[in-house]
């Protein structure tokens, strides 16, 4: 029976075992799983493949293909049987293989700009300190034990970053270079390098949870306080610049902006 037919092969060998029936029963029952599940993955990528990437898709479309791929599949097995959609298996996984190896590419390419990037970030490697902007040890020790909230960090925000992302940027157009300042998503400043990477210096207002050592309060949002983060392009560097002054802020922009031309530098 299995020479004549090998789709025969599973029932074949469970017929040797006890309750050989019902045990067929659930192997059907999981092949048919694993089927629908399949059909169901290849229709959903199909659709994002077809819709530029988006997941959002509407209902009718992703039923269409998961119909189209079912419908394909049927015509095969009546036409030509199990040999058929075999042989339609594997026709069609060659280009998917040159899709992999494309995607292989891509990745080493990636790793190789992300290698750039950490040697980059070694020149000047610590974030610029803030020493300009305190008068005495006293003062420096406040701002580091202080727990600002969102409105103190925003008006900061405005009041002192803001107006240093003015100056950098005033600078930087008068050397015919590109930059942008947008209120979208915090504050961010933009250096337009045409077809390299740009340069992004965004600071967020970031909630955290206060430390146990801090006295609780019995307001909940008093338990809570605020750090204006700096995030590049690649994500958040981890430090807070709140309360620095205007030109700490804009030495670290430079000194971000100096690593950031060395790693388009690497990248050449």
């Amino acid at each position: 029976m299995v020479s004549k037919d090998s789709s025969v092969a599973l029932f074949v060998f469970l017929e040797n075992f006890p309750l050989a029936t019902i045990l067929s029963f659930f192997s059907v029952l999981m092949i048919v799983i694993f089927f629908v599940t399949s059909c169901d993955s290849g229709a959903m990528v199909v659709d994002m493949l077809c819709s530029h990437g988006r997941n959002d898709t509407p209902l009718w479309q992703r039923i269409y293909w998961a119909v189209g791929i079912g419908v394909v599949a049927a015509i095969l097995l009546l036409v030509g049987g199990l040999s058929a959609l075999q042989t339609m298996t594997i026709a069609s996984a060659l280009p998917f293989a040159i899709v992999l190896l494309l995607a292989i590419i891509g990745l080493i390419k990636a790793l190789r700009v992300e290698a750039f990037k950490q040697d980059s970030q070694l020149i000047a490697a610590i974030p610029h300190s803030s020493n300009e902007n305190i008068d005495s040890w006293q003062a420096r020790l406040k701002n580091i034990v202080d727990y600002p909230n969102k409105t103190n960090v925003n008006k900061f925000i405005s009041q002192t970053i803001e107006p240093a992302f003015e100056l950098v940027a005033k600078e930087l157009r008068e050397n015919q270079i590109n930059v942008d300042i947008s209120h979208e998503n915090g504050l961010s400043f933009i250096v337009d390098h045409g077809e390299e990477q740009k340069f992004v210096y965004r600071v967020l207002a970031r909630k955290h949870s206060q430390p146990d050592f801090v006295s609780e309060a019995d307001d909940d949002d008093e338990q809570s306080y605020y750090r204006a983060e700096v995030h590049l392009e690649e994500g958040g560097q981890d430090y807070d610049i709140m309360g620095w002054s205007k030109m700490a802020v804009i030495n670290n922009i430079i000194d971000q902006y100096h690593k950031h031309l060395h790693f388009l530098h690497l990248l050449r």
